[in-house]
C-alpha cells in the first residue's frame, strides 16, 4: 500500500506504521510513542495481541495496583486476563456477530475493572474504542 504524505509517497509496511502515519500526521514528525494511545486514529484496526498487552499495562501500571502486595497483584491481573481471554478467542474464521460477543464480552471486563479503580476513566474509553477496532 502507498500513503501519500506532504514530503511524496512512501511504502508503509503495516498497521504498526499506518497508526505512526496518521499520528504523524496529526502531532507533526514526533514518533507515536510519545503520544498516548488514545491519540492514535480509531480508523486504524488494532490487533488482539496489542490490546491485551495495553489492557495489562495499563492495569499493572495503576498507582492502584502498583501498592497492592505481589499476592494480590495476581488476582488482579486475573482479572484483567479474563478481558483478555475474550480477545485470545479472536480467529479469522468467526462471523461477524461471533466477533462482536467476544468484543462486548471483553468490553464488559473492562468496565469492571474501571468500576474497581483499576483503570481510569480514559484509559477505559480508549480500550473501548480500540476494542472497536480489532480485526483478527
Amino acid at each position: 500500500m502507498t500513503v501519500g504524505t506532504i514530503a511524496g509517497p512512501r511504502r508503509w509496511a503495516g498497521p504498526q506504521e499506518r497508526v505512526r502515519a496518521c499520528a504523524q500526521a496529526k502531532f507533526g514528525a514526533s514518533p507515536i510513542a510519545r503520544h498516548p494511545p488514545s491519540a492514535r486514529c480509531s480508523q486504524h484496526a488494532y490487533t488482539p495481541q496489542a490490546l491485551a498487552t495495553l489492557t495489562l499495562r495499563y492495569v499493572q501500571g495503576s498507582a492502584k495496583f502498583q501498592q497492592l502486595p505481589p499476592a494480590q497483584q495476581k488476582l488482579v491481573t486475573a482479572l484483567a486476563n479474563q478481558a483478555i481471554a475474550q480477545l485470545a478467542k479472536i480467529s479469522p474464521d468467526l462471523t461477524p456477530p461471533q466477533l462482536a460477543a467476544l468484543i462486548t464480552a471483553y468490553k464488559q471486563v473492562v468496565a469492571v475493572l474501571q468500576a474497581q479503580g483499576w483503570l481510569t476513566t480514559a484509559q477505559a474509553g480508549t480500550l473501548d474504542s480500540l476494542a472497536s477496532t480489532v480485526q483478527a
